[in-house]
């Protein structure tokens, strides 16, 4: 028997990436070396955040019920501290914050991330060790003998020029100096998919070395 729960989104950016405009550009990784990716860009109406240790940008999809947030620290800063500041509270007040930024520039790569995860020892450490035991566990419910031998989570997101694709399934160079306000991303981030109208993050990571 098999359990499978599944997630999928694909959006369309609201203002959508021009391809002729992305070009290479330097992306800075956590060891201190430096990456040459395509760098996608564009000026748009996007939501922004400036607070004291980082930045934050918000991109619509379609009529603007889902966005996704990008999160960049502060050069004097980092991904690991912004994530120590990650939690519920904060969440909800750094939303509360964003204010519309007309004719921002923003430029950042394209990304692709998969990720995969064996969740039984998870599982477990929450309380549901004897589930995972043949002939202890109780899910007569559903058929005799049952028992849970392993839970895999796997997610996949792609952004590009045109928007997002992303799936999860649980198996049991520097910036013109004048012109809009630029936001570069260029170097490692936090982001969500977020669903405007119920509060809902649908989607987060952290993107360290774009592929």
């Amino acid at each position: 028997m098999f359990l499978i729960n599944a997630i999928y989104f694909k959006g369309g950016w609201k203002g959508k990436f021009d391809p002729s405009k992305t070009q290479s550009g330097i992306f800075h990784l956590p060891n201190g070396s430096e990456k040459q990716l395509p760098m996608m860009s564009h000026i748009c109406n996007y939501s922004y955040l400036e607070a004291t240790s980082f930045r934050a940008v918000g991109l619509p999809y379609g009529e603007g019920r889902v966005s996704m947030y990008i999160f960049l620290p502060e050069p004097s800063s980092n991904l690991d501290e912004f994530l120590e500041d990650l939690n519920a509270e904060n969440w909800k007040s750094w939303l509360s914050q964003f204010r519309e930024e007309l004719d921002l520039r923003l430029i950042m790569p394209r990304f692709r991330l998969e990720y995969e995860m064996l969740l039984n020892d998870t599982l477990k450490a929450l309380g549901m060790e004897i589930a995972f035991i043949p002939f202890v566990a109780d899910l007569s419910g559903i058929a005799p003998l049952l028992y849970i031998e392993k839970v895999i989570h796997k997610t996949f997101l792609e952004v590009n020029e045109e928007g997002t694709e992303a799936a999860a399934v649980t198996l049991v160079g520097p910036p013109p100096a004048s012109g809009p306000r630029p936001f570069v991303v260029s170097r490692p981030f936090f982001f969500t998919i977020h669903d405007n109208w119920t509060n809902t993050i649908l989607f987060m990571g952290t993107v360290t070395e774009p592929m």
